[in-house]
């Protein structure tokens, strides 16, 4: 039976990189999705700001194209071309016909290593950099998310986020020189690319070698030493006349994707609240009636950095205190009891189901690829993932929910309470 990896052509570039190409029954539409090392995460102190504006800015002109004429290039074609810095990632997603594919993939590689980058866009990319971090500080839920990260991991890891008047600070003064020299860092000795869709690889190998053969290796991975919680801490950020509260209940979990207890951990939080038909989801929203959301998830697992465990919920504010409560207690009942033989089965088919309808799209298909790349991944885990699913034991499944439930659950709420 033929798999989606033998029909996938793989080219390995100088510097490491990887970019495939993988061939689709979808006529006319082509799907670029990409990344490098270049987030605001893959950098120190007041570089993780240049590096987020760098990545709004690759749009703004590039090789001898001025802002205008490279954005009406592609436009005219039918192409769209978004780039965003987030975590350790600078990412971009590309749709296009198949006839412009090539030109796309110029401009892509343009942007990313001949970037213009005019002085004269920082002043408004600041503002909306600036209005952003405004929106953020009166949003509860993101502004759980942020204490919650900053309850769980030190100053120095990636993943440790500033507080907001810090960050303020830093965007307000940036100079396009901070900017330049961040986009001066990439390169593509971690390049993960997907060309999905109406493709043929053999006539896009010398344009991937030509638009991608000879560019810098750029920034190796951030690293940091694993950690797990050493307690519980609490954080309670206060924001007036808000109709909502949210929490955000977290802990360092210790390891890596790479580690043999993250996939068995994955299925278990996925059954705890990561669908409609979860433990969390079928408890504290649809027997309690406390929500109307509720999530469980990992996080945090960008480049191999060490991962973490988020619980969120969001909540009226006079049941604020009985919702962490349900959540506290829910989660503890399940991760003690709850993965049955039933319950696993079940979750591995949920997720098998979601996994396949994921492909069925160039974009889906195209994501999925550069995410395994990005965790060196061979191709041929487009496949396999389902199957590795589907090896969780019920002794694995309850060793890894044991495991979680040893951990120290960390607290922060905002809202108005």
């Amino acid at each position: 039976m033929s798999t989606i990896a033998s029909r996938i052509t793989e080219f390995t570039l100088p510097s490491g990189g990887r970019v495939a190409v993988a061939p689709t029954r979808v006529s006319d539409v082509v799907t670029i999705a990409g990344s490098i090392i270049g987030g605001p995460n893959a950098f120190a102190s007041a570089a993780g700001a240049a590096a987020a504006v760098a990545g709004d800015l690759l749009d703004a002109g590039a090789g001898n194209l001025g802002k205008e004429v490279f954005r009406t290039s592609l436009a005219a074609r039918g192409a769209e071309l978004q780039f965003v810095a987030e975590g350790t990632r600078l990412s971009w997603t590309a749709t296009c016909f198949p006839e412009d594919t090539k030109y796309v993939i110029e401009r892509i590689a343009d942007a990313l290593f001949s970037p213009a980058l005019p002085s004269g866009e920082l002043p408004a990319e600041k503002l909306r950099a600036l209005t952003a971090l405004d929106e953020e500080a009166s949003d509860t839920r993101a502004q759980a998310e942020r204490a919650a990260l900053r309850l769980i991991y030190p100053g120095g890891h990636p993943s440790f986020v500033p507080a907001i008047s810090e960050e303020r600070a830093r965007i307000e003064a940036l100079a396009i020189a901070d900017v330049k020299a961040v986009a001066r860092s990439y390169g593509t000795r971690h390049l993960a690319m997907a060309i999905a869709g109406d493709v043929d690889a053999n006539a896009l190998g010398p344009v991937i070698e030509r638009a991608f053969g000879r560019t810098p290796a750029g920034l190796p991975r951030p690293s940091a030493l694993p950690g797990t919680s050493a307690m519980a801490k609490r954080a309670d950020v206060r924001l007036a006349d808000k109709a909502n509260a949210d929490v955000v209940m977290s802990s360092a979990l210790g390891f890596t994707t790479d580690d043999a207890r993250y996939v068995p951990a994955a299925v278990v939080i996925h059954a705890l609240g990561g669908s409609f038909a979860s433990h969390l989801m079928q408890t504290v929203r649809e027997r309690d009636g406390l929500t109307y959301g509720v999530r469980s998830s990992l996080k945090g697992f960008d480049d191999k950095l060490d991962g973490y465990l988020r619980i969120w919920g969001t909540f009226a504010p006079n049941l604020l205190m009985r919702g962490i409560d349900t959540l506290s207690r829910e989660t503890a009942l399940f991760l003690k009891s709850g993965m049955t033989e039933d319950k696993l089965m079940a979750i591995k088919e949920e997720i098998a189901g979601s996994y396949a309808v994921s492909l069925s799209t160039t974009t889906g298909l195209a994501m999925r690829i550069v995410r395994f790349m990005e965790d060196d991944r061979p191709l041929s885990y487009v496949d396999e993932y389902p199957e590795i699913i589907g090896r969780v034991s019920l002794k694995e499944a309850q060793d890894a929910a044991a495991y979680l439930a040893s951990l120290p659950l960390s607290v922060a709420t905002a809202g108005s309470f």
